[in-house]
């Protein structure tokens, strides 16, 4: 499970480890999208999207622009989670 701890490189770490991280993350660096189009750009199952997008909300590294919608919600990246991302390219 992964924790809010928001140590740079310990988030860093967790997502360089887990190719679903990563390609979600960086989809989400040129532009806020559905978790339906975070899955067709990044080849990640739709089913496991929304399991990796609460595992970055946690790592502060993205958030939900639309929490009250229950579908077609949009996320962005943060601040911290640009930071991380241009770590990893």
């Amino acid at each position: 499970k992964v924790v809010a701890n928001v140590d740079k490189w310990t988030v860093f770490g967790k997502i360089s480890s887990s190719s679903y991280r990563k390609r979600i993350l960086l989809s989400l660096m040129d532009a806020n999208k559905t978790p339906k189009e975070i899955a067709k750009d990044s080849s990640v199952k739709f089913s496991h999207v929304s399991n990796v997008l609460r595992q970055l909300m946690r790592m502060k590294t993205i958030k939900c622009l639309t929490p009250d919608l229950k579908k077609g919600r949009i996320y962005s990246m943060t601040a911290f989670g640009k930071e991380i991302a241009r770590s990893l390219k």
